[in-house]
């Protein structure tokens, strides 16, 4: 539990990546194999979803993405203190992501590194960056979430449908416009259902109990919002912009039925990129601000949940 009001930390550009051209999921191959109905395929609620080239890696994506939201914040790469990097799906322990995508991006002076919690890993990335900030001192940080889900889906299984690769970051700088900023953020774990979603050591390829999961997911980001909600004295009705983590298209619904969403307040990239892990809520921001739709001074309140098992979530004024 973190509460930002004070430490004037905003989020200030944003930018995303969608490798190669979005692929119509009727047109994968397990569609003809098991006989797919289209009635079937629609309540996914996934129109489409993007691949990598095999040749691309986290990085890669991460880096496009990176590089689209410091050029957005007006920010030059030299002035950037830290790069946090969010990945689960193609986690590598030594080199980790981070050095190498500063790198990249021109941040030669920053601190990279990476963070993992799963879907929830870009909210445990800006916690951390915004810790960061405020007690060292820093300015800026780029939070970047690039993810590979694709490469953890069996071949021609359902999963094929939903797993989809993206990029997402924000740029956070400290000392912003009074009243804006990070309100409160909220991180949990729960390590007694670390195994409703595993990655089997042998082949690579996710394994999940399908029913628990997508009901916790639901649980575990009611629980987040209540508790952001509850001590910030806001209601729903003060939200301007609910960003939550899919998982499945019943998560969203179910979601928004539990709260009483309205459900011209979510944002979500969901029907065109399916599930893209912890770029869920960055990449969502980020389209929405390259469509016009991100005003300033809106209250936004995000929620994920992620294999670990992790709960989290943001409350902020852009």
């Amino acid at each position: 539990m973190t509460n930002w009001q004070g430490e004037r930390i905003g989020m200030v550009g944003f930018g995303h990546d969608f490798p190669g051209p979005p692929r119509p999921i009727g047109e994968f191959p397990v569609v003809a194999a098991r006989e797919i109905e289209a009635a079937t395929l629609r309540r996914l609620g996934i129109d489409t979803v993007h691949h990598s080239d095999p040749a691309e890696s986290a990085i890669d994506l991460g880096v496009r993405a990176a590089e689209r939201a410091v050029t957005d914040a007006g920010v030059d790469p030299s002035e950037v203190d830290l790069v946090v990097v969010s990945n689960s799906s193609q986690r590598q322990y030594a080199p980790e992501l981070g050095p190498r995508l500063a790198h990249r991006v021109g941040a030669t002076a920053a601190l990279g590194f990476d963070v993992c919690g799963g879907c929830a890993g870009f909210v445990l990335g800006v916690q951390t960056a915004a810790s960061m900030l405020a007690s060292q001192q820093l300015r800026t940080a780029v939070v970047v979430a690039t993810e590979q889900f694709s490469r953890l889906a069996r071949p021609v299984t359902p999963d094929t449908l939903v797993a989809g690769d993206a990029a997402g970051a924000v740029v956070l700088r400290r000392g912003v416009e009074a009243g804006a900023g990070l309100i409160d953020s909220v991180m949990h774990s729960d390590g007694e259902e670390a195994e409703v979603l595993t990655v089997d050591p042998d082949s690579g390829y996710m394994r999940y109990d399908h029913r628990r999961l997508f009901a916790l997911a639901v649980q575990t980001q009611v629980k987040v919002v209540e508790e952001l909600l509850g001590r910030n004295g806001f209601s729903l009705d003060d939200i301007d912009l609910f960003v939550p983590h899919p998982g499945s298209n019943k998560v969203i619904t179910d979601l928004v039925e539990r709260l009483g969403v309205d459900p011209d307040k979510v944002a979500s990239t969901f029907r065109s990129t399916g599930n893209t892990v912890s770029a869920m809520i960055p990449t969502a921001l980020s389209v929405r601000k390259d469509a016009g739709r991100l005003s300033p001074g809106s209250l936004v309140l995000a929620s994920t949940a992620g294999a670990g098992w992790f709960g989290g979530g943001l409350l902020a004024v852009l």
